[in-house]
């Protein structure tokens, strides 16, 4: 039976299907290679869901927990170009929310999967902060345990994305980003934004953290001959820690 953990998952890849496909145009009932990726989480999402739900085994809980999920996944599953890319991020951040707090031991059971070691990130810099985002540190660690070093890049990179969106979500600056379609803007607009917003002055060993982490990335992502080799991840691994806490402090988690 999936876990709740893989279900988040699953909910995580739709919003990433559907914001892939707006930022294409393409629509969600098209016959594009993004609608048919929307169309078959969207399969997926709705047989994990089944599963979760049938992990709460009392009916009158397990009838108001659906009914809290289904309200809340409405923007994900749609195929209406009305719910933009910010509402569909926002509503991965409301079911993961949902879960944690009300539903917390649907989370608490997993322990399962978790890396033997911290050697990207320790835990304890992204405890408390949000569930999406301590799911990626584990993942970095993970991927780097085992020596899968071009998912390190690309988690690590994402974990950059995602805190700096969050920054510019906390100090209101997202929506003006995305401007008038609501379409979420690529990585470097964001790392841009973030770098060069005059309310902060980020520590310019930070900024070259988000620089050489957006390089290996890419390269990750886009050179189809090029893999990533343990010292360049180490190049970066010893500065990471300062920059992902520059940013956990800007996005203001503890709601300071």
């Amino acid at each position: 039976m999936p876990s709740s953990r893989e279900f988040l998952g699953t909910v995580a890849r739709l919003r990433d299907a559907a914001v892939a496909a707006l930022r294409n145009r393409d629509a969600l009932d098209g016959i594009s290679s993004n609608a048919n990726w929307f169309h078959q989480v969207r399969v997926s999402l709705a047989r994990s869901k089944s599963d979760l739900l049938k992990s709460i085994p009392d009916d009158h809980s397990r009838d108001i927990f659906s009914s809290k999920l289904t309200m809340m996944l409405e923007p994900l599953v749609s195929i209406s170009t009305k719910y933009t890319a910010v509402e569909r991020v926002n509503a991965v951040r409301s079911i993961e929310l949902l879960l944690s707090t009300d539903y917390p031991s649907l989370l608490a059971v997993e322990t399962v999967g978790h890396p033997n070691s911290e050697q990207v990130l320790p835990m304890s810099v992204v405890s408390g902060t949000r569930g999406y985002i301590e799911s990626l540190a584990a993942q970095a660690n993970g991927s780097y345990e085992q020596q899968w070093f071009d998912a390190t890049a690309l988690i690590m990179r994402r974990l950059v994305e995602v805190l700096a969106l969050d920054i510019l979500e906390r100090h209101e600056s997202l929506a003006a980003l995305c401007g008038s379609n609501g379409r979420l803007p690529q990585f470097s607009d964001i790392i841009e934004a973030v770098c060069s917003d005059s309310r902060w002055m980020l520590n310019k060993q930070t900024v070259d953290v988000i620089e050489s982490v957006r390089d290996l990335g890419n390269l990750a992502a886009h050179q189809r001959r090029f893999n990533v080799r343990k010292p360049d991840v180490d190049s970066i691994r010893p500065r990471f820690r300062l920059a992902i806490e520059e940013l956990i402090h800007l996005a203001r988690y503890d709601g300071k």
